[in-house]
């Protein structure tokens, strides 16, 4: 039994203060964006699926500057599908039922 999803999603990042700081720091910030939600379970011999849904994310983390360009970033971020209402509108979009926590750490340059 394995269950994966992969996301591709674009993200807006706003940092606190806006504007900027520059040199050594911490500098707190909250995210989101929209984008794919790739769904892949497989539960055996009897029974297999995966989706391709659009999703969003939510998220709030911490970059930590050791100079001027260069740090590092940690988020929480957390996923939730849509789900299509049924109806002729692409718009008409609900909450799905599928939704996940990630956390992550990456390298910032500025």
């Amino acid at each position: 039994v394995s269950n994966h999803a992969l996301t591709a999603m674009g993200n807006l990042i706003v940092g606190i203060p806006v504007g900027g700081t520059s040199g050594a720091g911490i500098r707190p910030y909250v995210t989101g964006g929209l984008g794919l939600i790739r769904t892949n379970i497989n539960g055996g011999l009897t029974s297999s699926t995966s989706n391709n849904e659009i999703g969003y994310n939510l998220g709030a983390g911490l970059m930590g500057y050791f100079a001027d360009h260069v740090g590092v970033r940690g988020d929480v971020r957390y996923f939730r599908n849509f789900q299509d209402s049924g109806s002729n509108n692409p718009l008409n979009l609900n909450i799905g039922t599928f939704h996940f926590w990630r956390a992550s750490l990456g390298l910032v340059l500025r």
